[in-house]
């Protein structure tokens, strides 16, 4: 096409020419014939490439036209108005116009090139399988390791790291008057005594983790007197745990962990409980501080997950169908994926041969062995010698079948997982059917429910709220409200999120019903969890009838930067009966007496603390005896 005044050769869709700046009239046949011809004959892409030539020399006529008719004003106005080129150099003219065509062509260019692999992509249902949960994977893996980088998990290495937290329990006077009648009715005398004090309890604390030290000051209040301090120094270098109690001493005992781990195997022989109390503390610093970044965590999951989706090839697809969940329906397809023994072998062989031989995994193993004072090399090694059973393992899977419900646009929304030569089937997912949303995790065994949530709701932008039903192995099923919780804030490390229960649905369900506790019947327990900045989080679980909230318990956690750690050198050493006589003797028991007096505390409670003063006396009467 040429301008009809100037002559200049012109693109099809050209409104103006762009040499002298005439609107271009183009008939009506001639743009529609222009159109067909780009529709049968060259791509957009290819159409644009071809004319770039012809676009490089009309961008030079027009550059010699402008210098030609610098003295006409018109021309000059008429120049600027189209195309907005003012007194640029020519270099820059030419540049932005063949910059500009050339863009043009590589969007076509890349429209078409991803058109094409999204239909290849789709191809066969294997492929649409594998891409599926790459992309699933890909937003779960994402969300994981923001969360744990949001965290800051590791601990600085030449620097220490700590955290304050704080639980507070407030009740109201009449709901202790009521607990008390309740207590009679199970055996317990209250209502004789005097539980005024308990209206206002809390327990904080600061820990700091330094090196191989760690350490703890703890308080205790009622109201707002502190009436009993606790502090603690864990010192995995030397294998020993610090005590005070400043209302009791101002000195240290100590702790040999051999010793306590002693005392911890007596009390797990006749009581069948894990207990770890010397080495947790330390063992969780160290622990942490070999943990591997964010970025590590991301880049491994990546590759291990795209493994195991690329051994996936035993999959059908079916075509468009609606699922319902919670009475919402929405639109999805449906792929069946079973594990075939061949590819979960091949899977182990693989796994195995990528683990022993890579430098990250290996890298993050050690240093987390190391830091639980094992030998990190001896221990890679035979983890690397064992690794052949992973083929045996996954092997064993083969017969099981999943299937994956995923939405038009590409997106997982639920799956249904038999595992093999088993009567069990899990189901969990969501629909959305505009502003309803529907949900539900159920697990099921030979056809009865052990475990089903259900429940629908409605949805706002990413924020859900709605009504659930939780029933656990045929019990009646409690009722659970979802106030409130928004996925996006959620997806951006902050959580604000609200949940809801009948107390009455809870007796019902768990059958410890009883008149006693009938004043119950009308609460709901509400639970809140948010977090209003980096680094920390609020917990909030209160009764409540709607109107007043006579039971509140809060907790709530902040990170801070923590403090040097100083272990202390003139502690009491406890190795037996002995020393802890020694300890007891010395101690002054009547400023924990005072204290808890003067908070409110009764008597009556207070004048157990007597018997602990006596002690002492009682271990020198063991002591004629032993």
């Amino acid at each position: 096409m040429k301008c009809s005044n100037c002559g200049a050769v012109l693109r099809k869709d050209s409104l103006f020419c762009h040499k002298c700046g005439t609107r271009i009239e183009a008939d009506v046949e001639e743009v529609i014939r222009s159109a067909e011809e780009s529709e049968n004959g060259e791509s957009p892409a290819e159409e644009a490439v071809a004319d770039t030539e012809e676009v490089k020399e009309a961008a030079k006529d027009s550059y010699e036209n402008v210098k030609r008719d610098a003295a006409d004003p018109l021309a000059d106005e008429r120049f600027d108005e189209y195309f907005k080129l003012e007194e640029e150099e020519p270099g820059k003219k030419k540049g932005f116009i063949i910059g500009a065509v050339v863009a043009a062509a590589a969007i076509c260019l890349i429209c078409f090139c991803c058109s094409n692999t999204f239909k290849r992509t789709f191809y066969k249902p294997a492929d649409y399988y594998r891409y599926v949960e790459k992309k699933n994977a890909k937003e779960t893996i994402k969300l994981a390791t923001d969360w744990y980088d949001a965290g800051n998990l590791l601990i600085p290495g030449n620097g220490s790291v700590g955290y304050e937290d704080k639980l507070a329990l407030r009740m109201s006077g009449d709901i202790l008057s009521e607990a008390a009648e309740a207590l009679d009715v199970y055996g317990v005398s209250g209502q004789e005594q005097d539980f005024s004090w308990l209206q206002d309890i809390s327990i904080s604390g600061q820990a700091t983790m330094y090196g191989d030290l760690g350490s703890r000051n703890t308080a205790i209040a009622i109201g707002s007197d502190t009436v009993l301090t606790i502090n603690t120094v864990a010192d995995k270098a030397a294998d020993r745990m610090y005590l005070r109690i400043p209302e009791l001493s101002s000195s240290y005992v100590g702790f040999d962990a051999a010793k306590i781990d002693e005392l911890s195997e007596m009390i797990e022989k006749y009581t069948d409980s894990s207990v770890s109390v010397s080495t947790g503390m330390y063992d969780y610093m160290s622990m942490s501080k070999a943990l591997p970044e964010a970025y590590r965590i991301n880049k491994l999951l990546n590759k291990y997950s795209d493994i195991c989706f690329d051994n996936m090839n035993n999959v059908t697809r079916s075509g468009k169908q609606k699922l319902e969940i919670g009475g919402v329906a929405q639109k999805c397809y449906c792929l069946t994926v079973t594990f075939d023994y061949k590819d979960m072998k091949s899977l182990g062989r693989q796994l195995r041969e990528e683990l022993t031989e890579d430098k990250d995994v290996k890298d993050s193993y050690i240093k987390l062995m190391e830091a639980d004072g094992k030998n990190g090399e001896e221990s890679w090694n035979d983890l690397a010698d064992g690794l052949y059973v992973l083929e045996d393992i996954l092997g064993s899977t083969a017969g099981t079948e999943m299937k994956v419900y995923v939405d038009t646009c590409g997106n997982v929304i639920a799956r249904e997982i038999t595992p093999a030569e088993t009567d069990i089937t899990v189901r969990y997912g969501h629909t959305v059917n505009g502003r309803n949303f529907g949900a539900q995790l159920v697990v099921n065994a030979d056809g009865d429910d052990i475990v089903a949530l259900r429940g629908n709701g409605k949805k706002a932008g990413q924020s859900y709220a709605g009504d659930f039903k939780l029933a656990i192995s045929g019990a009646d099923p409690i009722g659970i409200t979802l106030d409130s919780f928004d996925y996006k804030a959620f997806t951006k490390q902050k959580v604000e999120t609200g949940v809801s229960v009948s107390v009455k649905e809870i007796a019902d369900a768990l059958d410890i019903r009883n008149p006693a506790v009938d004043f119950l019947d009308d609460y709901k327990a509400v639970l809140s969890v948010s977090t209003p900045s980096s680094g920390s989080y609020v917990t909030n679980i209160r009764l409540s009838d709607g109107m007043s909230d006579p039971v509140v318990m809060d907790y709530s956690y902040r990170k801070t930067g923590g403090s040097r750690i100083t272990v202390p050198e003139d502690a009491l050493m406890i190795e037996g009966l002995s020393d802890i006589k020694v300890y007891i003797k010395d101690a002054d028991f009547s400023k924990v007496r005072n204290n808890l007096e003067n908070a409110g505390v009764p008597s009556s409670i207070t004048g157990y603390i007597s018997y602990i003063e006596k002690a002492a006396d009682y271990l020198d009467y063991i002591d004629l005896f032993l």
